[in-house]
């Protein structure tokens, strides 16, 4: 070994080197599964940039975590960073449990969750007197957790990260990626191309392109790796996303996921004292064929007139204030991960709704109707566990072209029409207890 060149000598030394890490790397691998570890290599091994298509409940936070330890292990420098703090935030608790991961989040620390409130720059700096330590303390982080509207700190101007991670990367809007990007040799963005894009409220920007995120324009074969293995939805949930918008991609992780089931506390009293009420029964089911619902109230609205005529029932409530009352659940508002999502999709009727749907057409995304819009509903269907209940006008929502796609796809079995006296239905009764609880 001695007589050989320098060349041989330094090849030597990091094929040594490589043996070194080869036990940890196993190590930290251990807890991902199969594509997971995939993912984690490819992007670790990527000389420019790589896509990671984390599908719903897949585990991406998981990847991102196995990756920044993976890349820490070979001394790289990394910049954590995502359109919210609240990404941001979720990646980083992550890493608490291992000690040897060090980093620091920068921005305001009345927007950081208290659980990195420690790792905070106004916390790690507040003894810092001089720019020479200053600097000296931000040399010290291998790691930088930060939002993107937060790259222009002079900290990330100064350094050159070896690797950037880009979390829930489809919902930011393109400029807000540039800064962080340039300030780093390689990059992944991670997201869900069916979820939600930018938001951009102007009309003429989205028509100009404003809405495309740097995921997609950089999405194409070869340069991604997809999740597809989710350890959320139980199989019909799963059945119904991959028919809706995920092509067949997703499964289940194992069959515990695949069969579960809602487990409401005291279902048998339940069941007796609303037997008479069947299609309340048959809401709540905690059969697996019944674990998404789709209820047809019809026009309540109109209903709701002329059960206020009928019964001579004054009211202080305008016209105006009940349908604002009525209006279209916000998808964003209820996009969290529970074990039922109750989605309300009841919307006042007026007169252009009418044309439309005696005209049997489906109505465009003119005025970016929330209804109209197909990845926040994505959104909202892939949150549910155990049970997706969507409650609403079918009349009115085959006229949105993202819910006629679901009631196709969605089992008979799962159709609900309330109906006067049907299965112990009675609007009347229903209305008086709604009054009831306003009095």
């Amino acid at each position: 070994m001695w007589n050989s060149s320098p060349k041989e000598r330094a090849d030597t030394g990091r094929c040594i080197y490589g043996l070194i890490l080869v036990s940890p790397a196993k190590e930290i691998l251990k807890k991902l599964n199969r594509h997971q570890k995939k993912a984690a290599l490819k992007a670790a091994a990527t000389k420019s940039y790589c896509l990671l298509k984390g599908l719903p409940g897949t585990g991406k936070t998981q990847t991102i975590v196995g990756l920044i330890r993976l890349l820490s292990l070979l001394g790289q420098s990394i910049l954590l960073t995502s359109n919210t703090h609240s990404a941001v935030d979720n990646v980083l608790k992550r890493l608490l449990p291992f000690q040897d991961l060090k980093f620091i989040r920068l921005g305001s620390i009345d927007r950081i969750d208290p659980a990195v409130a420690s790792s905070a720059e106004a916390i790690v700096t507040e003894h810092c007197d001089s720019p020479e330590k200053l600097s000296e303390v931000y040399e010290q982080y291998k790691i930088v957790g930060v939002t993107c509207q937060g790259t222009g700190h002079p900290l990330i101007n100064k350094r050159l990260f070896d690797f950037c991670i880009v979390d829930e990367a489809t919902q930011v809007f393109q400029p807000s990626l540039i800064r962080p990007l340039l300030r780093s040799k390689r990059f992944l963005l991670v997201g869900d191309p069916e979820q939600l894009p930018p938001v951009i409220k102007s009309v003429e920007a989205r028509s100009l392109g404003a809405c495309e995120s740097m995921f997609h324009r950089l999405d194409q074969e070869g340069s991604f790796y997809i999740l597809p293995t989710q350890y959320r939805m139980n199989r019909v949930l799963t059945k119904l996303a991959n028919e809706f918008a995920y092509n067949g991609k997703l499964i289940c992780g194992n069959d515990i996921v695949e069969n579960n089931t809602i487990n409401l506390p005291n279902l048998e009293n339940i069941r007796r004292i609303y037997e008479v009420e069947r299609w309340l029964l048959k809401m709540i089911s905690n059969q697996i064929d019944l674990s998404v619902v789709l209820v047809d109230t019809g026009n309540t609205y109109q209903m709701n007139l002329n059960y206020r005529k009928l019964n001579e029932i004054s009211t202080s409530i305008t016209d105006d204030q009940s349908q604002n009352a009525m209006n279209c659940t916000n998808v964003s508002e209820i996009a969290i991960v529970v074990y039922i999502i109750l989605f309300s999709c009841t919307k006042s009727s007026n007169l252009s709704d009418e044309i439309w749907i005696k005209k049997g057409k489906e109505r465009s995304s003119h005025g970016y109707e929330i209804l109209s819009d197909k990845s926040r509903l994505t959104v909202a269907i892939t949150r549910a566990k155990e049970k997706l209940i969507i409650i609403g006008d079918r009349l009115t929502l085959d006229s949105y072209a993202p819910f006629k796609k679901l009631f196709n796809v969605a089992s008979k079995i799962s159709n609900i029409s309330l109906r006067e006296k049907k299965d112990g239905f009675e609007w009347n009764a229903l209305l008086e207890f709604l009054i009831s609880l306003s009095d």
